[in-house]
């Protein structure tokens, strides 16, 4: 399975031997990497380049994972980004604390590096899905404002407003194209 073209991930976590790793791993799998060693970094990171997902260690200094997501979606710009937790807590209580921390995954270290690449294609395919299926609904409702707008709710005629419109566009276009235009209004 390929990947987007620009997807980039946001890897965070403070083991330096596990971050050179996995940077590499990723890599390899066609994602572009950009790295923290903390969270506080991390979260500077992510307000910069505006990753595609962002994979991030729980047990950090100050900010943690958990504080760093907290951080994340109480910021506009940052709140929708996938986010994946991968960590040494294993036990249920910190699986469930992340997972309604608004996180989309949650792995636990020792893993499977093709496991992890999956789990991020997954995450990416459903955020991409998503994001589609939302810009479909706005396209369909922006149509039908547009609809209502110019259409009279009683008779469903064009109103006055589409024949501004329409008239201010025909007259643009016979000045461009240089030929004459005649109104007829009948009531």
């Amino acid at each position: 399975m390929t990947n987007p073209p620009s997807a980039r991930i946001l890897l965070i976590d403070d083991e330096p031997h596990l971050l050179f790793g996995l940077t590499a791993v990723l890599k390899r799998a066609g994602f572009e990497v950009i790295t923290a060693s903390n969270g506080k970094h991390g979260l500077e990171r992510a307000q910069q380049d505006h990753p595609d997902l962002i994979v991030c260690d729980v047990m950090m200094p100050p900010p943690n994972g958990l504080q760093l997501k907290q951080l994340l979606a109480a910021n506009p710009a940052t709140a929708n980004i996938p986010f994946i937790f991968l960590t040494a807590r294993t036990n249920m209580a910190d699986k469930l604390a992340g997972l309604s921390s608004g996180a989309d995954d949650y792995m636990t270290k020792p893993f499977k590096a093709e496991e992890l690449i999956e789990r991020i294609r997954a995450v990416l395919r459903r955020h991409e899905a998503g994001h589609q299926q939302g810009l479909t609904e706005a396209k369909a409702e922006i149509e039908q404002w547009r609809d209502q707008a110019f259409h009279d709710p009683l008779t469903g005629l064009f109103n006055r407003r589409y024949l501004e419109e329409s008239l201010s566009r025909e007259l643009d276009r016979a000045q461009r194209e240089a030929y004459p235009v005649a109104l007829a209004m009948l009531d």
